[in-house]
């Protein structure tokens, strides 16, 4: 997907777009970045957090840019000079031609048939890709089917077949084991059906990229949500340790209580905060992904993302917060009646020195 904090006019995005593919030395030749204006638009895009990021419950909110017409050009890097994906040295091409609308990438190149379909296919244009957003200004952002995948395309593999009938004639798409099978209306030149069937499928991939795009942050708060409650159990332990020690030791620790204490009230808050996103989140999930079945089953698209939607339906429909709610409520009633009996015990303390200091005024007067 394109991604920026704010998007510059249309006019300039696909010229600084334009002038980064035809400066790059692996582009053979940049076939068409043609545009309407008033059909340019953008949503917005959750980017998951890395490892050494900070929670995603702020996590980056980006706006993702939807081209008019799929920007589409041909790359010829030598097979020696393309890395193999996983090890897999089943590099099918020196040429490759790719179209891409802002939120999918097609990447097309002759296939034998009978021959094994490879593994390592058409990567380098996302390197390419990569490489001329970053140029232009932008950034390139590569949604997986699943948390700890590493494939830069989809799970499914399109096998197109150009139809001998006139352009604008209804495409067919068959699933055919892993694969599915594209009978295609569209002229001949290879730029030119890539960028077709790009445009063809480009409504029902916009859905889905938002439909995997709002399943990631669910499962991204979702987990943060289970650490942070993990921390505040474990905190919980530790007092409970500490109250067992002797009255000498309990004293000498009790900075170190006060900041467990707030730390606790500090991730209950967050922890709220974090129920309050994934229903939200999930309501707009099941949305999309309903308006994603229905325009999958009018135009007859399903078995394009049936594969990589499994992990998410699964994941999503399952997602179980009951455990992790008790174990707020708990902690939020413990800290409860802990600052109860602080507020009784200080009141208790301030009423003994009362009448210490009382009795000490009478004892003076008499």
């Amino acid at each position: 997907m394109l991604l920026a904090e704010k998007f510059p006019a249309a006019s300039i995005v696909m010229s600084q777009l334009r002038h980064a593919l035809e400066a790059d030395s692996r582009v053979a030749e940049v076939i068409s970045t043609n545009f309407e204006a008033e059909r340019m638009g953008t949503y917005r895009v959750y980017r998951h957090a890395t490892p050494n990021e900070p929670t995603p419950l702020s996590g980056d909110i980006l706006r993702a840019l939807k081209l008019s017409d799929p920007i589409a050009f041909k790359v010829h890097v030598p097979r020696k000079n393309q890395k193999p994906f996983r090890g897999h040295l089943d590099i099918p091409s020196d040429d490759y031609w790719v179209a891409w609308d802002g939120i999918t990438m097609v990447a097309a190149w002759p296939h034998k048939k009978g021959t094994p379909f490879p593994r390592s296919g058409g990567h380098i244009a996302i390197d390419i890709l990569r490489d001329a957003v970053t140029a232009a200004g932008f950034e390139l952002y590569g949604q997986p089917c699943s948390p700890n995948c590493t494939n830069g395309f989809a799970h499914t593999t399109l096998v197109v077949g150009l139809c001998d009938d006139e352009p604008g004639t209804e495409n067919v798409y068959e699933r055919n084991g892993s694969f599915v099978d594209v009978h295609l209306h569209a002229p001949e030149d290879t730029g030119a059906w890539v960028q077709s069937l790009t445009k063809d499928i480009g409504y029902e991939s916009q859905l889905f990229a938002q439909y995997k795009n709002q399943a990631r942050r669910i499962r991204d708060i979702e987990k943060t949500a289970r650490d942070m409650a993990e921390e505040v159990l474990s905190i919980n332990i530790q007092q409970i340790h500490l109250s067992r020690y002797p009255l000498g030791r309990r004293v000498a620790n009790w900075g170190v209580s006060r900041e467990r204490r707030r730390r606790v009230m500090e991730l209950i808050a967050l922890l709220w905060l974090a129920f309050a996103q994934i229903e939200a989140t999930r309501r707009d999930w099941s949305e999309m992904r309903r308006r994603l079945e229905d325009a999958a089953a009018r135009y007859g698209t399903g078995c394009l993302f049936e594969t990589d939607r499994l992990d998410d339906d699964g994941a999503i429909e399952s997602l179980d917060l009951s455990f992790i709610k008790a174990a707020v409520e708990q902690s939020a009633a413990r800290q409860d009646s802990q600052t109860m009996a602080s507020a009784t015990a200080l009141g208790a303390l301030a009423a003994t020195f009362g009448a210490i200091a009382g009795a000490i005024a009478t004892a003076l007067a008499g």
